[in-house]
Formats: structure tokens, C-alpha cells, sequence
């Protein structure tokens, strides 16, 4: 009997245990259950009391400025960014400028000026407030932070230089005086410096300063102020090049009473006028004077085209490249390059001509000093003469034309009834054949002898009538 008692009593404890157990894990079900529920139902709970998914507005504690945007679709928050936008565009503002007396002033509204803000920056940022690709869990850590934290949003704005200084170009019709450079003049056969003069522009960078920092703010009055503004070529700048006197001169002739060819002469010389040339830098005759057109002034006169004279636009500024040619020589300058005539000229010895034209001819030198070289031509009623200035220095050239051979004028016989027998119809030039000996000497001694060149000129026959 008490064995059975025994039995029944552990039976029925172990049956207790299974129920408690079972029990057991029937609440920790329910309790999962009701968890997973609420995990799924909270977002939804949430973001349906945020935002209205069928009007889709904004949730609480979200700003533009200090514009409270809860409720508002984004096409509200759109207007009210734009309205925003639109007041600081059309702002009205004057600029003015004076000087000596003469008042200019303009009206401007800050969207002619260029402005610009981020407005579709800031719009794009606060729509995606609602239109996103968040989970449903990032959506819910989102809301929650703004609803903690709130989110505010606000415009940077700013104005383009280049627009704004466009703008106001409308003052540039005022002129104020510009700056000049320092410069050289050529006064009784020396050089002075006529000192630089300042000039003035408009502080256009300081206006605009003054308006990007006042856009947002009352101002409306600016003024147009004008700097000091500093030459480029100076006094100082000068007085380092080295040019302090006269190192060469040389002079021709020619005949005033050909007009023509006269004024080529004296167009040439003016455009050389002034023309500096830096150490090492190369001279070009035909670079510096130009191209010879009736546009630029020039004049058709003789010029020596294969042995014979024709008419030329430009004839007779081979005359300003020889003398040019022969101060450069006496200053002991590199010749790069020079050619001879066809035929001899009566204004320069024989090999101390330079011969020029346009595209094919050019004379050239290169400063070979270590200081600038100022050239200065003049031209009187019969006469040209190149002055060069640089440094003096010890050194002296002589110059030697050599005459190597003589072509003499062949004879040519023709027959002409208007003329008497023997009567020289046209009369020939003698060719020959030449060099140029250069000596430079240095404190009275011979330093260095050179050939510059050896030349050959035509010779052109001389015409005879004869008898039939």
C-alpha cells in the first residue's frame, strides 16, 4: 500500500513539473508574440502620427529660420523659401560716385548684381525629410532625433564677382585718368626720365564687400569709391636699365624734293623713336616698323628690285635701316642679320648698307650689353640720325669699307632716230665687289679686327645710240 502512495505521489509532481514548464514557456510565447507586435506596430504608430501619409507633411520641431514648418507639405515649404528668396533679389539699392565735382548715380536691384543663394539646396534637404530611401527602423531613429533635437535650415547666399563688376560697368564710361609709365627723352643729344604720373580706378572690390556684407541687412546707400593706382615703368625701374648717354651716332642724307619718299623716311624713323631693347633681346627692323601699306601712310617711291628700280609702297626707308645699321655697328652690337643692296646706294659706303622688305629682308641686332639700349631717331629737312644710349665704356670702333673689285658698266648699243650718234641713252652703275673691316679698340688699343662682310653689287650697262 505504500509503495502505491509512493508512486502516485511522484506521478503527480512530475506531472506538475511538465505543466509549470509548459506554462512557462507558453508566457514566454505570449510575451515574444506581444514584443514582436509592437516592434512592428510602433514604427507604423509612429510615422502615421508624424506624417500623414496621404497629405505628407512635415512632422513637429522642424524649421526654416525661425518659420515653424510642422504641417507643411513641401510645396508650402517651397513658397515660403522662394517668397524668402524673391524679397532679397528685388532689394533695391543706390550706388553712387563722385569725383571733381560730377555725381553719377545708379540704381540696382541685388539680382542684377549677381546674387545667389542655395535655395534649392536647402529645398532638396527638407524634402527628404519625407521622400527617402530609409528602412522603416532608420525612419523611425530619424523621427525620433528631430522630434529630441528638432532641425533647422537656413540660406547661404552671395553674389558673383564677375556679374557684379559687369553691373557696374555702367560707371566705366566715366574716365578717370589713367596712369602713365615713366619714360625717356631725348633732349639736346642726352636723355632725361620724364617721371611716372599715378592715375586712378574704381575700388570695385571694396563696393562689393560693402554689399555682400549689407545684403541681408538695411543698407541701400553705397558709394563708388576710386584707388590710387601705380604705374607699371617707374622713375626707379628706369634709372636700373643702364641708359645714361649717348654710345653711337650716325647720319644720313637724302633728297627732300622727292616727297614721297622723303615722308617713307620720316614715317620709318618715327615708328623706331623710343624703341627699347633689353639685354640679349632681338631687334627686328621689319617687326618694329611694320608692314608698308598706304593705310598705315606709306608712299610708293623707288626701290632696287632684281638690278632695277621700281616703284614701291615704301620706297626709301632701306635708307633708315642703314643708318640704323651703321649705329648699331659703331656701338659695337651683334648683327643677326643684314643683306646688301643689288645695286650700290650713294647714302652709305660700300658694305654699310641694310638692305629691307617686307617678308623676305629684315635687319636685326641683338643687345649683346648688359644694359637696355634706347634708341632715338631724328629726322631734319635733308637728314636722318639714330642715336643709341646706353653705357659708355672704354671701347671705340672704326669702321673700314674696302673696295675688293670694280665691275665696270658693260656698253650697250641701240638704235634710236631721235637721238644723235654716240648720245648716251642711259647712263650705267658701276658693280663691285666689297668688305667691311671692323677694329674696336679699348683705351687706345686695338682689341679685336673683323670682317662684317664682303658684298657684291650688280653693275648695269651703260646704252650708247648708234648709228644704223
Amino acid at each position: 500500500m505504500l509503495f502505491y502512495v509512493k508512486i502516485f505521489i511522484e506521478d503527480y509532481f512530475s506531472m506538475e513539473a511538465d505543466f509549470m514548464k509548459k506554462r512557462l514557456m507558453l508566457k514566454k510565447g505570449i510575451i515574444f508574440s506581444i514584443l514582436l507586435c509592437f516592434i512592428y506596430a510602433l514604427p507604423s504608430y509612429a510615422f502615421s502620427e508624424a506624417i500623414n501619409k496621404k497629405n505628407k507633411k512635415l512632422p513637429k520641431n522642424v524649421y526654416f529660420k525661425e518659420v515653424d514648418l510642422s504641417g507643411k507639405t513641401i510645396k508650402d515649404v517651397e513658397e515660403i523659401i522662394d517668397r524668402e528668396v524673391e524679397e532679397i533679389e528685388n532689394k533695391k539699392i543706390n550706388i553712387c560716385f563722385s569725383y571733381n565735382g560730377d555725381v553719377q548715380t545708379h540704381n540696382f536691384k541685388l539680382k542684377d548684381l549677381g546674387y545667389y543663394s542655395n535655395k534649392e539646396e536647402v529645398k532638396n534637404k527638407i524634402s527628404l525629410i519625407l521622400y527617402n530611401d530609409l528602412s522603416p527602423i532608420e525612419k523611425l531613429k530619424e523621427y525620433i532625433n528631430i522630434k529630441k533635437y528638432g532641425r533647422k535650415y537656413d540660406l547661404n547666399h552671395g553674389i558673383d564677382y564677375e556679374k557684379f563688376c559687369k553691373s557696374i560697368s555702367v560707371f566705366d564710361e566715366f574716365k578717370l585718368p589713367k596712369p602713365q609709365n615713366a619714360k625717356y627723352k631725348c633732349e639736346d643729344g642726352k636723355i632725361i626720365i620724364i617721371p611716372e604720373i599715378y592715375g586712378y580706378e574704381f575700388d570695385k572690390e571694396k563696393l562689393y564687400n560693402q554689399v555682400c556684407s549689407n545684403m541681408l541687412g538695411d543698407k541701400r546707400e553705397f558709394t563708388l569709391d576710386y584707388k590710387t593706382v601705380k604705374p607699371k615703368i617707374t622713375e626707379e625701374v628706369l634709372k636700373k636699365q643702364g641708359i645714361k648717354e649717348k654710345i653711337a651716332s650716325y647720319t644720313t642724307k637724302f633728297n627732300s624734293n622727292n616727297k614721297s619718299r622723303s615722308k617713307n623716311i620720316r614715317l620709318a624713323a618715327s615708328i623706331i623713336d623710343g624703341t627699347i631693347v633689353a639685354p640679349g633681346e632681338v631687334f627686328s627692323f621689319n617687326k618694329v616698323v611694320g608692314e608698308r601699306t598706304k593705310a598705315r601712310g606709306f608712299d610708293e617711291a623707288g626701290v632696287y628690285i632684281n638690278g632695277n628700280i621700281e616703284s614701291e609702297l615704301g620706297g626709301g626707308i632701306c635708307q633708315v635701316s642703314s643708318t640704323l645699321y651703321n649705329a648699331v655697328l659703331l656701338s659695337d652690337l651683334e648683327v643677326v642679320q643684314r643683306n646688301n643692296h643689288s645695286l650700290t646706294v650713294n647714302y652709305v659706303p660700300l658694305s654699310r648698307d641694310a638692305a629691307v622688305s617686307w617678308g623676305s629682308k629684315d635687319f636685326k641686332f641683338r643687345n649683346n650689353k648688359d644694359f637696355y639700349i634706347y634708341i632715338h631717331a631724328e629726322t631734319g629737312e635733308n637728314t636722318i640720325t639714330f642715336d643709341l644710349f646706353g653705357t659708355k665704356s672704354n671701347k671705340k670702333v672704326e669702321l673700314i669699307s674696302k673696295i675688293i673689285e670694280r665691275i665696270d658698266s658693260p656698253i650697250k648699243y641701240v638704235q634710236d632716230t631721235n637721238l644723235k650718234d654716240g648720245e648716251i641713252v642711259k647712263k650705267g652703275r658701276t658693280g663691285y665687289r666689297s668688305k667691311l673691316i671692323k677694329k674696336v679698340y679699348e683705351n687706345g688699343k686695338l682689341i679685336r679686327r673683323e670682317i662684317v662682310s664682303q658684298d657684291k653689287y650688280m653693275s648695269t650697262p651703260t646704252i650708247i645710240k648708234q648709228e644704223e
